[in-house]
């Protein structure tokens, strides 16, 4: 496996017709919820007196997430809508559901370290037998996002050899380029390539080569096929183009440190192409390059300025800022 500018290139060491090399890459998923916002002064949780008394993050019972926190642990509200008599919040760090654990009439808040989490909600009337009202996944990371993203398409080279390969593109689809390693000698050359959805182009060639710009290779397997101008010699390739799931979802250019309450900043950064991004619930809209800065000035209702950044790989991912 080579890691190439933010691109990484698969290959097998035999050729296996049909076979293909699969990455084994540690995915955020995440579901499409109604957008969460940085929590108030909760209610409900009073009946609880372990829970903590506020929260730098809300999220909607049933969403899946990443959380990017500076300073963990991090305090997550799930409210407890639909819930006639109020419900319990359960949370597991592994098999069972025993690692937190609180109730309350509106919603319930939990103090998570950076880990994985699995969670669920029970309405407090509910059969004890009866299924969770909600569930989700939540991973807590000590991060300020301050990494950037990749700016430029990566580039890439792959063999027509019989082996099938997996791109792995973080931000940017690559630059491909496919040859026909010691091609012999002709006067001409056929590339024959078939698309993930079936449909095959060929086009001729002076060298046994071509390179595709950043985007003309969609996701999917791609085969291809190069031969003489006169058919009589072939050599044969595949390559599967896939988002990496293990890619970061965003960058935060500014602010770098933690915000005051009543001074006006301004929040900007950068996301994956394709991302949507709401600071505090409230869309920002994003250049074509990706990037995306909104002016705001942090109030005494919140204990932290929340970016939500959802990706239809990547998933959903919290971004805090703290307020001091």
């Amino acid at each position: 496996m080579l890691d190439i500018g933010g691109i990484t290139l698969e290959r097998k060491a035999e050729p296996e017709p049909g076979a293909e090399r699969e990455a084994v890459a540690a995915g955020d998923a995440g579901v499409a919820t109604p957008a969460a916002v940085a929590a108030p002064e909760p209610e409900g949780v009073e009946q609880d007196p372990a829970a903590p008394r506020r929260a730098e993050l809300t999220i909607a019972a049933g969403e899946s997430a990443t959380v990017h926190d500076p300073r963990p642990p991090t305090n997550v509200r799930v409210p407890f809508d639909g819930c006639e008599g109020g419900a319990r919040l359960e949370v597991a760090r592994g098999r069972r559901f025993n690692h937190a654990r609180t109730r309350g009439p509106k919603a319930g808040i939990v103090k998570l370290q950076p880990g994985s989490y699995r969670y669920r909600v029970r309405c407090a009337r509910a059969d004890a037998k009866a299924p969770p009202t909600a569930s989700g996944r939540i991973v807590i990371r000590r991060d300020a996002g301050r990494r950037r993203l990749p700016t430029r398409a990566p580039a890439v080279t792959v063999d027509a050899d019989g082996r099938p390969y997996t791109v792995r593109y973080q931000n940017l689809l690559p630059k491909v380029t496919l040859r026909w390693p010691d091609p012999p000698p002709a006067s001409g050359y056929r590339l024959t390539r078939t698309g993930p959805g079936g449909k095959a182009r060929t086009r001729t060639l002076k060298r046994a080569s071509h390179t595709y710009r950043s985007g003309r290779l969609r996701e999917g397997t791609h085969a291809f096929e190069f031969s003489t101008a006169d058919g009589k010699q072939v050599a044969r390739g595949s390559v599967r183009v896939a988002f990496d799931n293990a890619a970061r979802a965003a960058y935060l250019s500014t602010p770098a440190r933690a915000l005051r309450v009543g001074s006006a900043v301004e929040l900007a950064g950068a996301v994956l192409s394709g991302s949507s991004v709401r600071v505090n619930g409230t869309a920002v809209p994003i250049d074509a390059q990706g990037r995306f800065a909104t002016q705001l000035t942090p109030d005494g209702r919140h204990d932290a300025v929340v970016v939500r950044v959802e990706h239809r790989a990547s998933g959903v991912h919290y971004y805090l800022r703290r307020l001091r």
